[in-house]
């Protein structure tokens, strides 16, 4: 599906299936100066899609909507550019918005709400050490944690500890960066086996995905590095031209 969305000066109304979209830009001030907006504001409306017309549940309903609307005007943003329409002199302006543009933008948004955070990792983390504290008790064959040896208890303690740390670390922005791809690497069998777990789970969890995702995007990074480092040099710079005369 792709939508032909026309764009005018003149004001517009939202029918009742339908969403009020604008383009416009604010005046300002400059050395104390009023420096006005770079066009006249522009409206269009687009029809609501019926998978959202159709939600029986106005909490959701409106969600869905927000988050329709908010996707519909970051594309125009980037197909209207503002130079295009500073020089349009207020022309109409014809755009298509396709469904998959839509997806994209909203899966963009979605993740960039998801953003990976110590909290989220910590709390993801405490059903993770609980499950292997728990299988623990059982290959030892005892009934709890506190009747398990001290020894025992400690060293399973610092290998986890040793994991969430890994995992907190890529909350941050550089995270990831302090791992050489050979750490990296190391790490990814017991990451790849919490995400398996988390994706059976089916319950909205996400963070270890998310972590995954980090680590896989740095490790193509450095394989990229490292390509580009054995790739051979041009020897054009070698050549002596005093020895061709």
């Amino acid at each position: 599906m792709t939508a032909q969305i026309t764009f005018t000066t003149k004001s517009v109304e939202a029918g009742t299936n339908e969403i009020l979209l604008t383009r416009a830009t604010r005046s300002s001030k400059k050395d104390g100066k009023e420096v006005p907006a770079a066009f006249k504001p522009m409206f269009a409306v687009v029809e609501i899609p019926a998978a959202i017309t159709d939600i029986t549940d106005e909490f959701i309903k409106l969600a869905a909507l927000s988050g329709l609307q908010a996707a519909y005007q970051k594309a125009v943003a980037t197909k209207l550019p503002t130079d295009l329409l500073r020089t349009a002199n207020g022309a109409e302006q014809t755009i298509s918005i396709s469904e998959a543009e839509l997806k994209s933008i909203l899966s963009s948004e979605a993740g960039d709400a998801r953003r990976i955070t110590k909290e989220a990792i910590n709390e993801a983390w405490k059903a993770v050490v609980s499950n292997a504290l728990h299988n623990l008790c059982k290959l030892r064959g005892v009934a709890s944690e506190s009747e398990l040896p001290d020894n025992v208890r400690r060293q399973v303690g610092a290998r986890l500890q040793k994991r969430a740390d890994f995992l907190l670390s890529l909350a941050s922005t550089t995270g990831v960066q302090m791992y050489s791809a050979e750490q990296l690497t190391s790490e990814l069998e017991w990451i790849i086996a919490l995400v398996e777990k988390e994706q059976a789970a089916s319950d909205g969890s996400w963070i270890f995905v998310a972590c995954l995702d980090k680590v896989s995007r740095r490790l193509e990074k450095l394989a990229e590095i490292a390509a580009e480092a054995e790739a051979p040099e041009d020897t054009d710079e070698a050549i002596n031209i005093d020895e061709l005369f």
